[in-house]
């Protein structure tokens, strides 16, 4: 698990913004989006679960799309491969129901 801070408002609880990785940066953003009129929100720091999901099988119009996509990228590296495979690989957190 790692920590984050999220700004919601004070009075309804209702998440604004999360993904913060301090809360200094939540309060920055905060101000840079409202001003010094903040009253009303609260940032907490809340421990989040990433999980991580790995794509390997698509269909045809995917993998063409998805191995154009990487050999352009190699090329634009200046790597002119013979060959490579490739897997998709994805962090991510759930979001919590309401």
């Amino acid at each position: 698990m790692a920590d984050e801070y999220a700004i919601s408002t004070e009075r309804s609880g209702d998440l604004i913004k999360d993904g913060f990785k301090s809360e200094r940066e939540a309060y920055q953003w905060l101000k840079k989006q409202y001003g010094d009129n903040i009253d009303g929100f609260i940032v907490e720091k809340c421990d989040i679960d990433i999980k991580t999901i790995s794509f390997g099988e698509f269909d045809r119009q995917a993998r063409e799309f998805l191995s154009e996509l990487v050999h352009e990228k190699l090329q634009d590296e200046g790597i002119n491969p013979g060959s490579f495979s490739y897997s998709i690989e994805v962090d991510y957190s759930e979001q919590e129901a309401k």
